[in-house]
């Protein structure tokens, strides 16, 4: 069945070289590692060479699709691969943001899931950060689960790091800097490719990338409760 809640855990941004060198996953260090995962992008995330432009770098350590009037995706992977955990950080130009990953993608006859992070700017309670999980099908698109907090004010937004973990059959836990913000629970293991989401008047730096077979150490707190 189709439900979410939300606890506290905690997972690391970023792992250290014993970490990596233990963990099993895809080697997703700079542009040319991501060219060669992808399973394919709608939007800007990086640019092949042409006689028009010279391509990004392979050597490059981060995407940076721009601010266009449309969704962006990058899935990498495999659609067959199963708990997949996948994470990014993203450093957006501006407030007024929606950016997400991917999960579960397979092919059009199946569902697929978005988690997104939206802040909705405003003066005191009404600056918020909206969390929603969507499904989406051949069909359309229809929300899991969404709610949101007030966030302080800023010029210039923080980088948000997001982490989906699918490790565990029956459920997928979805992180936002570092705290579970959403349960999805499911019937049975979870399949399909993962990757990033930039929406539509968004720009923002992507980094980090990390695709993994096995769950990050993560470091139980005491359960609190979401304001919904």
């Amino acid at each position: 069945h189709d439900g979410a809640q939300a606890d506290a855990g905690r997972f690391e941004c970023r792992f250290d070289d014993a970490n990596l060198k233990a963990a099993r996953g895809l080697p997703l260090a700079d542009v040319g590692d991501i060219r060669f995962q992808a399973l394919g992008q709608d939007g800007d995330f990086y640019h092949s060479q042409s006689f028009w432009r010279p391509g990004t770098p392979d050597a490059d350590r981060e995407l940076r699709p721009g601010p266009v009037d449309r969704a962006r995706e990058l899935l990498l992977g495999r659609r067959h691969h199963q708990g997949v955990v996948f994470g990014a950080e993203f450093a957006p130009d501006a407030p007024g943001y929606c950016v997400g990953l991917r999960f579960g993608c397979r092919d059009e006859d199946r569902p697929s899931y978005r988690f997104t992070v939206e802040h909705l700017p405003g003066k005191g309670a009404t600056n918020r950060e909206r969390y929603c999980l969507t499904r989406i099908t051949r069909g359309g698109e229809r929300r899991l689960e969404e709610w949101s907090r007030p966030v302080p004010e800023t010029s210039r937004p923080e980088p948000v790091c997001l982490l989906a973990d699918a490790s565990t059959p029956g459920e997928v836990r979805l992180y936002r800097n570092g705290t579970a913000v959403l349960v999805h629970h499911r019937d049975g293991p979870l399949a399909g490719a993962a990757g990033v989401y930039v929406g539509p008047g968004t720009a923002a730096v992507v980094r980090h990338l990390e695709y993994r077979f096995d769950r990050p150490e993560v470091r139980q707190e005491q359960p609190q409760r979401n304001e919904v």
